[in-house]
């Protein structure tokens, strides 16, 4: 078993190290186009949007006033998906503890279980939210995973995260925190 595996983490490494000297920060494009490029895909999954200017965005269009009128069915789902989201991605970076690859450069946005790599919490948030916004809006389904897609390749090619931290992020998203977000809310209404 442990040779299988050291097989897979070099495989692992050796398709990340491709990805990123070819269209990352270590690629073509060059390390300040590329960052810039890819920073800006990989920013539309971040959680600090997502934890913090979504719910702004809504308060700000409902006339800053909370109110039920807030909790539309598109507005609730994403709001259970990303309460699941941050448990699962907490639980699962504590329990691996996987370091970064090495073309990765800490800045201060990696602190608390952001310093560990597996999984991708981009990978699993964004994944979630193409599962669960495609469920209510199925006519924007290939569009967000055009999206889902782009974010998962950003995290490689930025030198954050191994291939198999962004396919196992994108798993548990979309067949694992969606799911569990969906019946959560299902189960809030009916206990309502």
């Amino acid at each position: 078993m442990g040779k299988v595996l050291e097989e897979l983490q070099r495989a692992d490494f050796k398709i990340t190290s491709a990805v990123f000297h070819s269209v990352g920060a270590g690629g073509y494009l060059g390390d300040k186009a590329a960052r810039a490029l890819w920073e800006c895909v990989s920013l539309s999954a971040d959680g600090l949007l997502w934890f913090g200017a979504a719910p702004l965005h809504l308060l700000a269009s409902a006339g800053w006033r909370v109110s039920p009128s807030l909790l539309t069915p598109t507005a609730s789902l994403v709001a259970s998906g990303l309460l699941c989201d941050i448990a699962v991605i907490v639980s699962l970076k504590f329990a691996f503890k996987r370091k970064r690859p090495p073309f990765h450069k800490p800045d201060a946005r990696f602190v608390g279980v952001d310093v560990h790599s597996f999984p991708s919490g981009h990978a699993t948030r964004c994944w979630c939210l193409v599962a669960l916004l495609g469920s209510l809006h199925p006519h924007h389904a290939p569009l967000l995973a055009a999206w889902g897609l782009l974010v998962s390749l950003s995290r490689v090619a930025l030198g954050r995260h191994y291939v198999s931290d962004v396919v196992a992020g994108s798993l548990v998203g979309f067949f694992c925190t969606a799911p569990a977000a969906a019946w959560a809310l299902g189960a809030a209404r009916r206990a309502a």
